[in-house]
C-alpha cells in the first residue's frame, strides 16, 4: 500500500516531548497478581485523526522468550517462542513468534481491563533533545557517540487519519566523506492503514523502518510467511514504501 504525501504544517510534537527509551517503561499484572511484568518501552505510536487529535497512543514493548515464571528449573519453555507486544491505555497486542508458526496464535488482541488486573506506565521524557536538520548534523552527531531517535509521521489520504512513529534509532549508517546517511531500525509499532479492522489495536503490527531522505520512509512488516515445504514462520516480509515526514533527534540519555 502507498499513501499520499503527507502534506501541510507538521504535526509532530516539540522536542522536549520525546521519550527516553532506556527509562520509560509499561507493567502488565496478571489477574490475582501472580506476576508484574516490567517491559522496556522501545517505540511509540500516535495515532491521529484528520484534525491531529490523538485517538490512541501506543507504546511498544521489548521482546523476551516464552518461560516458566518462578519455577525451580526449566525456565525457559521448549519449544520456546519470542513474545512481544504493544499496549495503549485501553489495549494490547501481544505477539507469539514461532516455529513452525500457527497463524491463529500469532497475536492476540484485546481490552486490557478484561485480560490484566492492570497496566502501568512509567513514562519518561529525554532531555537536551536536539533537531538534526541536515545530513552533516546527522553524521557528526553520530560519530560524536550521541543518543539518536527518530520520528517518522505517515498518512492516509483515505481517511485523513496520521500517525507518528518515534523510535530510539539503534543502527544508523554514515558515510563521512559525502556526510549521508541511512536510518535502519527497529521493531516499532507500526499502523497498517489497509487493515479493514474497526478498532485502533487491531491494525497495529510490528516493523523495522529504513529512510536516508526527510520525505520517504520504507518499512518492513512482520507477517505470518510461507517458507519452503509448507511451512509458516513469522518473519519481517512484508515491504511498504510510504511517503513520510522524517526527523531525526539528539538526546542525552
Amino acid at each position: 500500500m502507498t499513501t499520499a504525501a503527507v502534506s501541510g504544517p507538521a504535526r509532530a510534537q516539540a522536542p522536549r516531548d520525546v521519550l527516553s527509551y532506556s527509562g520509560s517503561f509499561v507493567t502488565f499484572v496478571t489477574k490475582g497478581r501472580g506476576n508484574l511484568a516490567r517491559l522496556q518501552i522501545e517505540s511509540r505510536c500516535l495515532l491521529l485523526d484528520q484534525d491531529g487529535r490523538t485517538i490512541e497512543e501506543f507504546f511498544q514493548f521489548a521482546s523476551c522468550k516464552s518461560e516458566h515464571t518462578y519455577a525451580q528449573e526449566n525456565l525457559f519453555q521448549d519449544p520456546n517462542y519470542d513474545f512481544s507486544g504493544v499496549f495503549s491505555r485501553e489495549h494490547y497486542v501481544l505477539f507469539r513468534a514461532r516455529a513452525p508458526q500457527d497463524p491463529a496464535t500469532y497475536a492476540e488482541r484485546g481490552v486490557v481491563k478484561e485480560r490484566f488486573d492492570k497496566a502501568l506506565f512509567e513514562i519518561r521524557r529525554a532531555r537536551n533533545a536536539k533537531l538534526l536538520a541536515t545530513g552533516p548534523d546527522k553524521v557528526r552527531a553520530t560519530l560524536g557517540g550521541l543518543a539518536l531517535v527518530g520520528r517518522s509521521e505517515i498518512r492516509d489520504p483515505a481517511t485523513g487519519r496520521s500517525a507518528i512513529l518515534e523510535y530510539p534509532i539503534k543502527t544508523m549508517n554514515v558515510q563521512d566523506e559525502r556526510m549521508i546517511y541511512q536510518v535502519d531500525t527497529g521493531p516499532l509499532a507500526f499502523p497498517d492503514f489497509g487493515s479493514k479492522a474497526t478498532r485502533p489495536i487491531d491494525s497495529i503490527e510490528l516493523a523495522y523502518v529504513a529512510f536516508n531522505t526527510a520525505e520517504e520512509a520504507y518499512f518492513v512488516l512482520q507477517r505470518v510467511t510461507p517458507v519452503t515445504g509448507g511451512a509458516r514462520v513469522c518473519h519481517y516480509s512484508d515491504i511498504r514504501r510510504m511517503p513520510a515526514r522524517n526527523t531525526v533527534l539528539s538526546v542525552s540519555l
